[in-house]
């Protein structure tokens, strides 16, 4: 959503399995180098394949990220209103 790209190449669907299973996140390809370290740290730290070293909930929401973006967060908090899309649920 951030990036509009998966850090994840190909244009297979299998091996883009595959890679999210085996590969670690490319994000040194476009449109990476333009997404902040902090988020790209974040998403790195969520994407590790073994879930005892994986980041956990709590740890997340109290990355430098969203710290650094509560205001923001904050703002839009107030305004978000969770819609589901009845066709993917």
């Amino acid at each position: 959503m951030l990036a509009r790209a998966l850090p994840f190449h190909s244009s297979d669907r299998k091996k883009t399995f595959k890679l999210i299973k085996e590969a670690d996140p490319d994000f040194e390809s476009d449109p990476w180098p333009s997404i902040s370290y902090e988020c790209k740290d974040l998403i790195g730290k969520m994407l590790i394949k073994d879930p005892k070293e994986r980041i956990t909930v709590d740890d997340a929401l109290k990355h430098s990220f969203f710290r650094k973006y509560q205001r923001h967060i904050d703002n839009v908090k107030g305004e978000y209103i969770p819609v589901i899309d009845q066709a993917t649920g």
